[in-house]
Protein backbone atom coordinates (compact mmCIF):
# COMPACT_ATOMS: atom_id res chain seq x y z
CA UNK A 1 0.00 0.00 0.00
CA UNK A 2 1.22 3.30 -0.86
CA UNK A 3 0.99 6.42 1.87
CA UNK A 4 0.82 9.71 1.27
CA UNK A 5 0.91 12.20 4.11
CA UNK A 6 1.37 16.05 5.26
CA UNK A 7 3.19 16.32 8.85
CA UNK A 8 2.17 18.97 10.96
CA UNK A 9 3.98 20.82 12.82
CA UNK A 10 3.07 18.87 15.93
CA UNK A 11 4.02 15.62 14.61
CA UNK A 12 0.63 14.09 13.53
CA UNK A 13 -0.13 13.18 9.82
CA UNK A 14 -3.24 14.16 7.47
CA UNK A 15 -2.94 11.39 4.52
CA UNK A 16 -3.88 12.02 0.97
CA UNK A 17 -3.71 15.78 1.16
CA UNK A 18 -4.09 18.20 -1.42
CA UNK A 19 -1.19 20.30 -1.78
CA UNK A 20 -0.99 22.93 -4.25
CA UNK A 21 1.49 23.37 -6.51
CA UNK A 22 2.96 19.64 -6.31
CA UNK A 23 1.40 16.15 -8.03
CA UNK A 24 2.10 12.79 -6.96
CA UNK A 25 2.15 10.01 -9.02
CA UNK A 26 2.75 6.04 -7.54
CA UNK A 27 3.69 3.68 -10.02
CA UNK A 28 4.12 0.88 -7.97
CA UNK A 29 3.44 -0.41 -4.32
CA UNK A 30 4.54 -0.13 -0.45
CA UNK A 31 5.69 3.89 -1.08
CA UNK A 32 5.97 6.48 1.20
CA UNK A 33 5.52 10.74 0.20
CA UNK A 34 6.15 12.84 3.68
CA UNK A 35 5.70 16.56 2.81
CA UNK A 36 6.33 18.99 5.95
CA UNK A 37 3.49 21.36 6.73
CA UNK A 38 4.07 24.75 5.49
CA UNK A 39 6.12 23.81 2.35
CA UNK A 40 5.43 25.65 -0.87
CA UNK A 41 5.02 23.89 -4.11
CA UNK A 42 4.84 25.50 -8.05
CA UNK A 43 4.59 23.01 -11.10
CA UNK A 44 6.71 20.24 -9.31
CA UNK A 45 5.96 16.20 -9.63
CA UNK A 46 6.91 13.35 -8.33
CA UNK A 47 6.99 9.94 -9.36
CA UNK A 48 7.32 6.41 -7.58
CA UNK A 49 8.78 3.48 -8.25
CA UNK A 50 7.76 0.24 -5.77
CA UNK A 51 9.53 0.98 -2.32
CA UNK A 52 10.52 3.99 -2.68
CA UNK A 53 10.12 7.32 -0.36
CA UNK A 54 10.55 10.47 -0.75
CA UNK A 55 10.88 12.97 2.11
CA UNK A 56 10.38 16.89 1.96
CA UNK A 57 11.34 19.18 5.07
CA UNK A 58 9.81 22.28 5.39
CA UNK A 59 10.84 24.52 2.61
CA UNK A 60 12.11 28.32 2.22
CA UNK A 61 9.35 30.76 1.68
CA UNK A 62 10.10 31.02 -2.36
CA UNK A 63 9.79 26.71 -2.06
CA UNK A 64 11.06 24.19 -4.58
CA UNK A 65 9.01 25.04 -8.09
CA UNK A 66 9.78 23.48 -11.60
CA UNK A 67 11.40 20.44 -10.10
CA UNK A 68 10.43 16.63 -11.03
CA UNK A 69 11.59 14.07 -8.89
CA UNK A 70 11.70 11.18 -11.28
CA UNK A 71 11.99 7.95 -9.08
CA UNK A 72 9.65 5.99 -11.61
CA UNK A 73 10.18 1.96 -12.33
CA UNK A 74 13.14 0.79 -14.09
CA UNK A 75 14.34 -0.60 -10.11
CA UNK A 76 12.92 -0.39 -7.41
CA UNK A 77 13.71 1.47 -3.62
CA UNK A 78 14.39 4.95 -4.32
CA UNK A 79 14.98 7.02 -1.37
CA UNK A 80 15.22 10.84 -1.34
CA UNK A 81 15.25 12.91 1.57
CA UNK A 82 15.17 16.86 0.96
CA UNK A 83 16.35 18.99 4.97
CA UNK A 84 14.26 22.02 5.66
CA UNK A 85 14.38 25.67 3.99
CA UNK A 86 15.05 24.20 0.33
CA UNK A 87 14.67 26.80 -2.57
CA UNK A 88 14.87 25.55 -6.14
CA UNK A 89 14.09 27.61 -9.41
CA UNK A 90 14.23 24.50 -11.69
CA UNK A 91 15.75 20.50 -10.97
CA UNK A 92 15.24 17.33 -12.22
CA UNK A 93 16.05 14.18 -10.29
CA UNK A 94 16.56 11.26 -12.25
CA UNK A 95 16.41 8.13 -10.01
CA UNK A 96 15.79 5.22 -12.17
CA UNK A 97 17.40 2.32 -13.72
CA UNK A 98 18.66 1.00 -10.59
CA UNK A 99 17.69 -0.34 -7.35
CA UNK A 100 18.21 1.37 -4.09
CA UNK A 101 19.54 4.64 -5.36
CA UNK A 102 19.39 7.49 -2.86
CA UNK A 103 20.14 11.33 -2.61
CA UNK A 104 20.05 13.60 0.57
CA UNK A 105 19.94 17.55 0.07
CA UNK A 106 21.10 19.23 3.67
CA UNK A 107 19.54 22.48 4.88
CA UNK A 108 18.98 26.00 3.00
CA UNK A 109 20.03 24.19 0.06
CA UNK A 110 19.37 26.68 -2.79
CA UNK A 111 19.74 25.79 -6.99
CA UNK A 112 18.87 28.23 -9.86
CA UNK A 113 17.58 27.03 -13.15
CA UNK A 114 18.43 23.61 -15.00
CA UNK A 115 20.00 21.64 -12.05
CA UNK A 116 20.04 17.77 -12.76
CA UNK A 117 20.63 15.14 -10.52
CA UNK A 118 21.10 11.47 -11.38
CA UNK A 119 21.98 8.57 -9.24
CA UNK A 120 22.60 6.31 -11.90
CA UNK A 121 24.46 6.59 -15.30
CA UNK A 122 21.29 4.11 -16.92
CA UNK A 123 23.39 1.50 -19.07
CA UNK A 124 26.24 -0.91 -18.12
CA UNK A 125 29.86 0.29 -18.54
CA UNK A 126 31.78 -3.24 -18.28
CA UNK A 127 35.52 -4.45 -18.32
CA UNK A 128 36.07 -6.60 -20.88
CA UNK A 129 38.58 -8.58 -19.25
CA UNK A 130 36.15 -9.96 -16.68
CA UNK A 131 32.70 -8.53 -18.12
CA UNK A 132 32.33 -6.85 -13.97
CA UNK A 133 30.00 -3.64 -14.26
CA UNK A 134 31.86 -0.86 -12.71
CA UNK A 135 29.59 1.98 -13.10
CA UNK A 136 27.40 0.80 -10.42
CA UNK A 137 24.74 3.57 -8.91
CA UNK A 138 26.69 5.51 -5.70
CA UNK A 139 24.63 7.67 -3.04
CA UNK A 140 24.31 11.73 -3.83
CA UNK A 141 24.87 13.57 -0.85
CA UNK A 142 24.81 17.84 -0.57
CA UNK A 143 25.40 18.98 3.05
CA UNK A 144 23.58 22.14 4.36
CA UNK A 145 23.82 25.40 2.99
CA UNK A 146 25.10 24.81 -0.86
CA UNK A 147 23.98 27.27 -3.61
CA UNK A 148 24.24 25.45 -7.21
CA UNK A 149 24.42 28.07 -10.30
CA UNK A 150 22.73 27.18 -13.54
CA UNK A 151 22.82 24.17 -15.92
CA UNK A 152 25.00 22.46 -12.50
CA UNK A 153 24.90 18.53 -12.86
CA UNK A 154 25.49 15.96 -9.97
CA UNK A 155 26.19 12.82 -10.72
CA UNK A 156 26.13 9.43 -9.30
CA UNK A 157 28.52 9.58 -6.24
CA UNK A 158 29.08 12.75 -5.70
CA UNK A 159 29.71 14.90 -2.06
CA UNK A 160 29.20 18.24 -1.25
CA UNK A 161 29.98 19.75 2.06
CA UNK A 162 28.64 22.54 4.03
CA UNK A 163 28.82 25.89 2.59
CA UNK A 164 29.86 25.54 -0.79
CA UNK A 165 29.29 27.01 -4.18
CA UNK A 166 28.89 25.26 -7.16
CA UNK A 167 29.15 26.99 -10.20
CA UNK A 168 27.31 27.40 -13.82
CA UNK A 169 27.12 24.37 -15.73
CA UNK A 170 29.74 22.42 -13.52
CA UNK A 171 29.49 18.85 -13.74
CA UNK A 172 30.06 17.15 -10.21
CA UNK A 173 31.06 13.39 -10.23
CA UNK A 174 33.07 13.30 -7.15
CA UNK A 175 33.59 13.77 -3.43
CA UNK A 176 34.72 17.00 -2.55
CA UNK A 177 36.04 16.60 1.52
CA UNK A 178 35.92 20.03 1.73
CA UNK A 179 33.52 22.85 3.44
CA UNK A 180 33.25 26.49 2.05
CA UNK A 181 34.80 25.96 -1.29
CA UNK A 182 33.66 26.78 -4.74
CA UNK A 183 33.38 24.09 -7.69
CA UNK A 184 33.26 25.00 -10.55
CA UNK A 185 34.23 23.25 -14.16
CA UNK A 186 34.40 20.02 -16.35
CA UNK A 187 35.10 18.28 -14.35
CA UNK A 188 34.37 20.03 -11.52
CA UNK A 189 37.32 20.83 -9.30
CA UNK A 190 37.80 23.55 -6.61
CA UNK A 191 38.89 27.14 -7.96
CA UNK A 192 38.15 28.97 -4.26
CA UNK A 193 38.35 27.86 -0.66
CA UNK A 194 37.07 29.75 2.65
CA UNK A 195 33.87 31.41 0.91
CA UNK A 196 30.57 31.84 2.33
CA UNK A 197 27.54 33.25 0.60
CA UNK A 198 24.03 34.61 0.95
CA UNK A 199 20.89 34.96 -0.50
CA UNK A 200 20.73 38.60 -0.45
CA UNK A 201 21.39 40.28 -3.84
CA UNK A 202 24.64 41.49 -4.50
CA UNK A 203 23.23 45.34 -4.51
CA UNK A 204 22.55 45.26 -1.00
CA UNK A 205 26.42 44.85 0.18
CA UNK A 206 28.11 48.12 0.85
CA UNK A 207 31.56 47.65 1.70
CA UNK A 208 31.97 51.30 2.15
CA UNK A 209 29.45 52.17 4.73
CA UNK A 210 30.38 53.67 8.42
CA UNK A 211 27.92 54.34 10.98
CA UNK A 212 27.64 58.09 11.98
CA UNK A 213 25.02 58.61 14.40
CA UNK A 214 25.00 62.16 13.93
CA UNK A 215 23.48 61.50 10.59
CA UNK A 216 20.66 58.83 11.84
CA UNK A 217 16.85 59.64 11.35
CA UNK A 218 16.18 56.52 13.98
CA UNK A 219 19.34 55.92 16.38
CA UNK A 220 17.11 52.82 17.66
CA UNK A 221 13.02 52.69 16.43
CA UNK A 222 10.58 53.05 18.58
CA UNK A 223 7.61 50.95 19.19
CA UNK A 224 4.19 52.83 18.56
CA UNK A 225 1.48 52.82 21.24
CA UNK A 226 -0.56 50.34 19.30
CA UNK A 227 -2.02 46.97 20.38
CA UNK A 228 -0.91 43.84 18.25
CA UNK A 229 -2.27 40.90 17.78
CA UNK A 230 0.42 38.77 16.93
CA UNK A 231 3.28 40.49 18.34
CA UNK A 232 4.88 40.73 21.72
CA UNK A 233 7.63 42.84 22.48
CA UNK A 234 9.99 43.74 25.22
CA UNK A 235 13.07 45.50 25.64
CA UNK A 236 16.22 44.02 27.41
CA UNK A 237 19.63 46.11 27.88
CA UNK A 238 21.38 45.69 24.90
CA UNK A 239 18.21 44.20 21.85
CA UNK A 240 14.86 44.62 21.64
CA UNK A 241 12.95 41.09 21.62
CA UNK A 242 10.58 40.52 19.05
CA UNK A 243 8.10 37.76 19.34
CA UNK A 244 5.07 36.34 17.00
CA UNK A 245 2.67 34.46 19.21
CA UNK A 246 -0.25 35.02 16.58
CA UNK A 247 -1.23 32.17 14.83
CA UNK A 248 -3.12 31.92 11.61
CA UNK A 249 -2.87 33.80 8.21
CA UNK A 250 -3.28 37.74 9.63
CA UNK A 251 -1.29 40.42 8.25
CA UNK A 252 0.11 43.08 10.66
CA UNK A 253 2.47 45.59 10.48
CA UNK A 254 4.91 45.67 13.36
CA UNK A 255 5.44 49.77 13.16
CA UNK A 256 8.58 51.68 14.45
CA UNK A 257 8.33 55.18 14.75
CA UNK A 258 11.47 57.40 13.31
CA UNK A 259 12.44 60.44 15.11
CA UNK A 260 12.03 62.83 11.65
CA UNK A 261 10.62 61.91 8.60
CA UNK A 262 12.45 61.27 5.78
CA UNK A 263 13.02 63.42 2.70
CA UNK A 264 11.74 62.51 -0.85
CA UNK A 265 14.71 62.30 -3.38
CA UNK A 266 17.23 61.81 -0.77
CA UNK A 267 20.05 58.94 -0.21
CA UNK A 268 19.63 56.82 2.88
CA UNK A 269 20.58 53.81 4.59
CA UNK A 270 18.53 51.63 6.36
CA UNK A 271 20.45 49.28 8.67
CA UNK A 272 19.26 46.25 11.13
CA UNK A 273 21.58 43.95 13.28
CA UNK A 274 19.31 40.99 14.00
CA UNK A 275 18.95 37.40 15.01
CA UNK A 276 16.05 34.85 14.38
CA UNK A 277 15.62 31.49 16.07
CA UNK A 278 13.79 30.74 12.48
CA UNK A 279 14.92 30.68 8.91
CA UNK A 280 12.45 33.01 6.81
CA UNK A 281 12.49 35.98 4.89
CA UNK A 282 10.67 39.25 5.53
CA UNK A 283 9.85 43.12 4.11
CA UNK A 284 10.22 46.10 5.80
CA UNK A 285 8.05 49.16 4.62
CA UNK A 286 8.63 52.62 5.08
CA UNK A 287 5.14 54.29 5.52
CA UNK A 288 3.68 58.20 6.24
CA UNK A 289 1.11 59.34 8.36
CA UNK A 290 -1.30 59.13 5.08
CA UNK A 291 -0.59 55.37 4.98
CA UNK A 292 1.56 55.23 1.87
CA UNK A 293 4.22 52.97 1.70
CA UNK A 294 7.72 52.79 0.03
CA UNK A 295 8.75 48.91 0.50
CA UNK A 296 12.11 47.79 0.47
CA UNK A 297 13.17 44.21 -1.20
CA UNK A 298 13.05 41.06 1.31
CA UNK A 299 15.91 39.47 3.08
CA UNK A 300 16.54 36.90 4.03
CA UNK A 301 16.91 35.39 7.48
CA UNK A 302 19.02 32.23 8.27
CA UNK A 303 18.02 30.41 11.72
CA UNK A 304 20.56 31.19 14.42
CA UNK A 305 23.20 33.18 12.37
CA UNK A 306 23.11 36.98 13.39
CA UNK A 307 23.16 39.44 10.67
CA UNK A 308 23.86 42.45 9.93
CA UNK A 309 22.24 44.59 6.43
CA UNK A 310 23.12 48.11 5.57
CA UNK A 311 20.57 48.50 2.53
CA UNK A 312 20.80 52.15 0.89
CA UNK A 313 17.56 53.54 -0.70
CA UNK A 314 15.29 56.64 -1.88
CA UNK A 315 12.50 57.41 -0.67
CA UNK A 316 9.70 57.91 -3.22
CA UNK A 317 6.93 58.95 -0.76
CA UNK A 318 6.62 62.37 0.92
CA UNK A 319 6.57 62.18 4.69
CA UNK A 320 7.67 58.80 5.73
CA UNK A 321 8.15 58.74 9.43
CA UNK A 322 7.48 55.07 10.36
CA UNK A 323 8.88 51.58 9.26
CA UNK A 324 7.54 48.56 9.68
CA UNK A 325 7.85 44.52 9.80
CA UNK A 326 5.43 42.32 8.36
CA UNK A 327 4.03 39.34 10.77
CA UNK A 328 3.15 37.55 7.81
CA UNK A 329 6.31 37.12 7.23
CA UNK A 330 7.73 35.28 10.34
CA UNK A 331 6.40 31.39 11.21
CA UNK A 332 4.82 31.48 14.47
CA UNK A 333 6.79 31.30 17.18
CA UNK A 334 9.60 33.99 16.05
CA UNK A 335 11.85 35.03 17.62
CA UNK A 336 13.49 38.21 16.72
CA UNK A 337 16.09 39.67 18.62
CA UNK A 338 17.45 43.33 17.28
CA UNK A 339 20.22 44.74 18.19
CA UNK A 340 20.57 48.19 16.09
CA UNK A 341 17.75 49.45 13.93
CA UNK A 342 18.31 52.94 12.08
CA UNK A 343 17.89 54.90 9.31
CA UNK A 344 20.79 57.10 7.90
CA UNK A 345 21.44 59.98 5.95
CA UNK A 346 24.24 59.07 3.36
CA UNK A 347 27.14 61.42 3.57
Amino acid sequence: MNRYYLVKEDGTKIENPKINGLTVEFLGNDSLVEISEGSVFENTKLSLASESKIIIKKTSFYGIRNTWIDASPGGIGRNLFIDEGAQFVRATFVMRDEDNLKITIGKNCMLAADVLFRASDGHQIYDLENLQVFNKSKEIRIEDNVWMGNSVRILKGSLIKQGSIIGLGAIVAKQFQEENVAIAGNPAQIVKRNVAWSKDYIWDYKDTYQQDESRAASIFAVKTDENHVLWRVSQESSYLVIMREGVGNQVEHLKFSLKENLKLGENYYLVLDFISNKSTAFTTFLSNDSGKMNRIPNFHVTENIRRKIVFPFVPTVEGLSTVALSASHFPENTILKIFDFRIEKMK
